[in-house]
């Protein structure tokens, strides 16, 4: 047998085996679950959205649209999920079921791909583990059957992750280019991207290297550009559409207003976002850019009135995206966005496990030495998304595969712990043959 097809068959056969265990798992959510879930405000937007860009609108406002007949430019949110379903709506998947499909489709990807970063990481072992525990997550099955933007974009994050790898591992240009290009298309998927992209970049190129300084910095440029020119079509078509700048999207004010105000800052919804607080985002008086702009003036002008409160509701934020703050109320909570209420609290006890096991796993690959520099940056991107946003499980997602990873090599490696103490301490077998030495044990079985 060649090493290719050994490879397959011990990495490769098992993981497809994963990924089309877990596809069929979202599928049975989208089939059995979702019909019983109301779709939230963002998900409703999206599966509007989709249908006036495959008649021909484009990106116009869905409600003024279905309700009154009007075309108005709309930057609400970044445009390639939006466009990827009004692709599936042009070929005949017209129906929420249909682009709930498509999510469960990237959740499929993410495994594959969470699998690869495992093995990259500690092994073929960890990378089974982890796809095994993304495939079975509930939180990111929930995430992939929503019909939100979250299914594609941690694809891409992972894939960017990956792809970071390669690059610093004396990879080509072209390398760099893909991984501008990955975090570029991530962004023009959610907003957090504007965050998590500069975070993986930075991280792998901070990472220990023999690299000269000069050389990390043109390629950091080079990275960055490609995302800006990935982004440039997008900011001048909607600027020009809407009659004034748009950095990506028009939805900050909403996130910004409703975050920082007396109700996010004091009392039992400490950290979380209240829309109780929207004044300006959603004044029927302003156009969308208006509206956004006061939204975002009204936000930071509370922030800066409120300084002192910062200390406390920045670890809160952060607290409640990790689910180690208030997480039961915090799982009902997040149920209005797409997700059924009892799932997203077994989700939460599914994932208290996955992390706990996860920073055993980082604190090995520390002591190891091993490089995590864009798992690392992940996480770091996570961080600075809640303290900037809001207190949100959902903004914690693109960290879950990284975790999972985490996770499995924690188990992998208890595992070859477990194995040696069962070896009796002669060292000759039963059979009288030496027995193989361990002491150049990877971090995880092979």
């Amino acid at each position: 047998m060649s090493a290719r097809r050994a490879l397959f068959a011990g990495f490769g056969r098992p993981l497809a085996l994963i990924a089309g265990l877990g596809f069929v798992v979202r599928v049975a959510y989208v089939a059995f679950v979702m019909p019983h879930v109301h779709l939230g405000f963002d998900a409703l937007w999206y599966e509007l959205q989709a249908g006036t860009i495959a008649g021909g609108h484009g990106f116009v406002d869905p409600a003024a649209f279905y309700q009154h007949g009007r075309s108005i430019a709309t930057a609400q949110f970044p445009p390639l999920w939006p466009g990827l379903l009004a692709v599936v709506h042009l070929g005949g998947g017209t129906s929420a079921a249909a682009y709930e499909l498509v999510g469960s489709a990237a959740g499929t990807v993410t495994i594959v791909l969470t699998g690869l970063l495992g093995r990259r990481l500690a092994g073929p072992l960890t990378g089974l583990v982890a796809a095994g525990a993304v495939a079975a997550s509930p939180a990111l099955v929930a995430a992939d059957g929503s019909l939100m933007a979250e299914s594609v974009f941690i694809a891409l994050i992972v894939a960017a992750m990956l792809t970071a790898y390669r690059a610093s591992e004396g990879g080509r240009l072209r390398s760099w280019v893909l991984l501008g290009l990955l975090l570029g298309l991530a962004t023009l998927t959610r907003s957090d991207g504007l965050i998590l992209g500069p975070a993986i970049v930075v991280a792998t190129l901070v990472r220990r290297s023999t690299t000269p300084t000069r050389a990390r910095i043109l390629r950091g440029i080079l990275v960055f550009g490609v995302i800006a020119v990935t982004l440039t079509p997008w900011v001048i078509s909607r600027s020009e559409a809407m009659g004034s700048t748009v950095i990506l999207s028009s939805n900050s004010g909403t996130l910004l207003e409703g975050a920082n105000c007396r109700a996010a800052y004091y009392g039992p919804d400490l950290g979380l976002w209240e829309p109780s607080c929207l004044h300006y985002a959603r004044s029927p008086g302003l156009s969308e850019v208006s509206a956004t702009t006061h939204a975002r003036a009204a936000a930071v002008h509370y922030a800066r009135q409120h300084w002192m409160r910062l200390p406390i509701v920045a670890p809160a934020r952060v607290l409640r995206t990790f689910g180690l703050y208030d997480p039961i109320n915090q799982s009902r909570i997040e149920a209005v966005e797409s997700r059924d209420a009892g799932l997203q609290i077994a989700a939460w006890c599914t994932w208290i496990v996955v992390f706990a096991l996860g920073i055993g796993g980082l604190i090995l690959s520390w002591r190891r030495r091993a490089d995590v520099a864009p798992m690392i940056g992940v996480l770091v991107g996570v961080v600075l998304i809640a303290i900037v946003g809001y207190g949100s499980q959902r903004y914690r997602l693109p960290a879950d595969p990284v975790v999972a990873v985490f996770g499995a090599l924690a188990l992998a490696r208890a595992a070859v712990r477990w194995r040696r103490r069962r070896v009796p301490d002669n060292p000759r077998d039963t059979r009288g043959l030496p027995r193989r030495s361990t002491a150049a044990a990877p971090l995880s079985s092979p």
